[in-house]
């Protein structure tokens, strides 16, 4: 099987219609105002707390981290089902590794 696909890669099956998985940012009844300063000429600015372009930036945001963690999902989910396509029985044994790591004749 392949490597898991680079971020920059579109997943399979359209990418936005594949989960049923909806990210909801929460958003304050009132978006208040906050007076801050500028660092560097410390002059007063204002900024709406919460506001439209920052909820629609957190909502990409969240977007683009769930992709990253669908990635090593998608590329799992594919690898186990070509192997099941493939062979017709899949043998799995659980070894002891620490007792073959102990063992001096084995490891």
């Amino acid at each position: 099987m392949q490597d898991p696909r680079p971020f920059g890669h579109r997943l399979p099956g359209g990418g936005r219609a594949r989960w049923n998985v909806r990210i909801r940012i929460p958003v304050p009844s009132a978006a208040p105002t906050t007076v801050e300063r500028d660092p560097e000429t410390g002059e007063e600015r204002r900024r709406t707390a919460c506001s439209n372009n920052y909820r629609k930036a957190a909502l990409r945001l969240a977007r683009a981290h769930r992709r990253v963690r669908n990635i090593p999902l998608d590329f799992l989910h594919q690898f186990t089902t070509g192997l099941a396509k493939a062979k017709s029985v899949l043998v799995v044994e659980d070894l002891n590794v620490r007792g073959l790591a102990r063992n001096p004749h084995l490891s």
